[in-house]
């Protein structure tokens, strides 16, 4: 007990005087930007990426519905034990994956690129 009250007499509060243009690094999480010589013209690239990556998404997503509709379409309408289940799905789900991924990968790039 006699150790801390010796550490906390030696710690002192008051400052008399504090003058800086700028305080960097407060709590660790400073980040740096760096521009490129053209300015803005990536960065309004990289925001015209990232709206036609989104515009991919969500085509992706749409024929993604578009498919399981189909594919539901398709199982009600047929004798379940004619076939295997994985005979009914309909063929348009390898493109939404694909419009999806490539909406993904497109978006984050033109995201990369709009930072600087």
């Amino acid at each position: 007990m006699r150790q801390i009250a010796q550490a906390a007499a030696g710690v002192r509060f008051d400052v008399e005087r504090q003058t800086a243009a700028s305080i960097n690094n407060v709590g660790g999480d400073q980040t740096f930007n760096i521009s490129a010589p053209d300015g803005g013209r990536t960065a309004t690239i990289g925001r015209w990426m990232a709206a036609v990556g989104l515009l991919f998404r969500m085509g992706g997503l749409g024929l993604l519905g578009l498919t399981i509709a189909r594919t539901a379409q398709a199982v009600q309408a047929a004798d379940p034990a004619q076939q295997p289940y994985t005979q009914y799905v309909v063929s348009t789900w390898q493109p939404a994956v694909i419009l999806f991924c490539v909406g993904l990968v497109v978006s984050r790039y033109g995201r990369l690129l709009a930072r600087r």
